[in-house]
């Protein structure tokens, strides 16, 4: 900053240009702090667990940019070399940084969009579940027309011989089996329902014990793959409690609920003894964490882990 002050303004006397010099730093330095904080932080934060191999080449790049910075500081000290080439020198050099750096925030949002079509990805799975589900019903429910003749000729049979309480009792049965067969709905919410519907098939398969209170509405102004990306890692790592725990009954009990302009989503499970807490979090934290995290922080909400009697429960509000 300083060789750039003397080279377009010769003039000003020296105590003037160091304070001018201090002022020129403070405001690129407040700058470039603002618009770190605004457009930067978010997206680094959110890909923090993401590719953790590619973090420590962008932190040596950003280290040698320094050395560099520092060695032109120190040859303009010792005037070892003429203040133009040194000043041609620091230009160069400076050119380079910005490239290499549009280099690396390329990476970065390469990366960004690496996680969301892992996300999609992830969206495509709950889908195709929720569709072999409805295809399971639907031939369920195939069959049942099918067999309806076979059923009212059976019903025809009690009546004739005037057993209503068999007729009773096969209608009973016929309506348990109807009722089994029935697509359970969690929630208006189309994403919300295909995500619990995704891991209630997937505790079923694993004799797990799944509950939900869903009372969110049709619309929320939360976008789907954040909503993948928080209540499907809450579910993961709530069935991977259930299925680690060792226990003979396991559960995983949601609740969801737009309190206002909040969005409060409780989810219990059953968990590991030795499943350890710190500061609210996991002390081993997944990359699901992380993205849980993740989606909290940039809606503003709040994230909160504890155990109890073997319980796992999390506690997420998000600001909507």
């Amino acid at each position: 900053m300083k060789l750039m002050v003397e080279q377009f303004f010769p003039k000003l006397s020296a105590p003037v240009g160091y304070y001018v010099v201090n002022v020129l730093r403070t405001a690129a330095l407040l700058l470039i702090l603002i618009l770190y904080k605004k457009y930067a932080a978010p997206v680094i934060r959110s890909l923090a667990d993401i590719g953790k191999g590619r973090w420590w080449k962008l932190v040596l790049i950003s280290l040698m940019f320094y050395l560099l910075q520092a060695t032109f500081s120190i040859l303009e000290r010792l005037g070892v070399l003429p203040e133009l080439p040194l000043f041609i020198m620091f230009v160069t050099v400076s050119f380079l940084m910005c490239a290499v750096y549009g280099v690396v925030f390329s990476n970065i949002s390469y990366m960004e969009k690496d996680a969301e079509a892992a996300l999609i990805r992830q969206n495509a799975e709950y889908l195709s579940a929720q569709l072999s589900t409805l295809q399971g019903a639907e031939e369920t429910h195939r069959r049942f027309r099918h067999d309806m003749r076979h059923h009212l000729n059976m019903i025809a049979e009690y009546a004739k011989n005037d057993d209503v309480s068999g007729i009773l009792s096969y209608v009973r049965e016929y309506s348990v089996e109807g009722s089994e067969a029935e697509v359970k709905r969690y929630s208006v919410n189309s994403t919300v329902n295909m995500i619990l519907s995704a891991y209630a098939g997937k505790a079923g398969e694993s004799g797990i014990q799944f509950s939900v209170r869903c009372t969110v509405p049709e619309k929320l102004a939360v976008r789907d793959i954040d909503l993948i990306a928080l209540l499907g890692n809450l579910l993961e790592n709530a069935l991977h409690g259930c299925q680690k725990c060792g226990k003979e009954t396991s559960y995983i009990e949601t609740q969801i609920r737009l309190q206002h302009d909040r969005l409060v989503i409780v989810c219990d499970n059953t968990c590991p003894q030795d499943l350890e807490i710190a500061d609210g979090l996991p002390v081993r934290r997944s990359i699901g964490i992380s993205s849980i995290a993740a989606v909290c922080q940039k809606y503003r909400g709040n994230l909160d882990y504890r155990v109890e009697n073997g319980v796992c429960s999390v506690c997420v509000v998000l600001s909507v």
